[in-house]
């Protein structure tokens, strides 16, 4: 019978291949565009509490999804959104995904998510009819409306970047923003974070600063006058590529490998 050996080639090419093992990163992508994976809410004490970086239980229904426009033809209607109940009833969205805009006019999404590790990357394009306010674990990032953000009527959305632990706002004209360069430095966490952005439909005050229609809401910054102007959405689309360490249970079978063959071998 054929005796089976291992060389000691054959050895050092297993231990170099636990070594890369153990060092190899696996990528851990996180989608973090529209969806039912986005709770919200027209509640604006939840919605507050969401922040702040406050999440309770139960609070929030997931976000209806698609919720295009006849109006708005750049955007990916499967990345749009907008809260309508629990049961959908609070909006008219026909067979094809496009709502009729009768939607509520103030609300408030939330996305959880959790990272393994600091080494990450990743983008975020997000725009909103007509306001949007993001913050990230309970910091203020920006805010901004869709008028300073268009070309010939279509909507240019906001680009964030993700390096590691920091997020810099790279495209799009904002109202207002927690760092005057745009980069917040160590924002995101190992472990849970939560970002969370208010969606209102409306406009800015006029010029002797007053609100003609709609009523006056308090912001990051100023006022604003949330009133229906329908083809409201918040469009949301961008993902987070984490690199964990290869898990142990890969080195351990690699290890148990040899030693099957040094027992066979014996």
């Amino acid at each position: 019978m054929k005796n089976l050996r291992l060389p000691t080639t054959l050895l050092a090419l297993a231990a170099m291949t636990i070594a890369a093992t153990i060092s190899t990163a696996r990528a851990n992508i996180i989608d973090l565009s529209a969806g039912s994976e986005w709770l919200a809410t027209d509640d604006g004490v939840i919605g507050t509490r969401w922040t702040q970086g406050i999440v309770n239980p139960g609070e929030g229904v997931p976000a209806t999804t698609p919720y295009g426009n006849a109006a708005t033809n750049v955007l990916n209607k499967d990345r749009m959104m907008w809260y309508c109940g629990d049961d959908g009833s609070l909006c008219t969205v026909d067979d094809g995904g496009n709502a009729s805009g009768d939607g509520p006019i103030d609300t408030f999404y939330l996305r959880t998510f959790y990272l393994k590790a600091e080494d990450m990357d990743g983008a975020l394009a997000l725009i909103a009819d007509d306001f949007l306010e993001v913050w990230l674990n309970g910091q203020f990032v920006f805010n901004g409306i869709l008028d300073q953000n268009q070309t010939e009527g279509q909507p240019d959305p906001f680009i964030l970047t993700i390096n590691d632990l920091d997020l810099s706002i790279d495209s799009g004209t904002t109202l207002n923003q927690a760092e005057p360069d745009g980069l917040l430095e160590n924002i995101l966490q190992v472990g849970w974070n939560t970002l969370a952005i208010r969606a209102m439909d409306g406009a800015l005050p006029d010029d002797q600063g007053s609100c003609d229609r709609g009523v006056e809401k308090i912001i990051t910054g100023g006022s604003f006058c949330n009133y229906n102007r329908a083809f409201e959405y918040l469009f949301v689309s961008g993902s987070v590529r984490a690199d964990e360490p290869a898990s142990l249970g890969l080195f351990a079978f690699a290890l148990l490998g040899i030693g099957l063959y040094r027992r066979r071998r014996d």
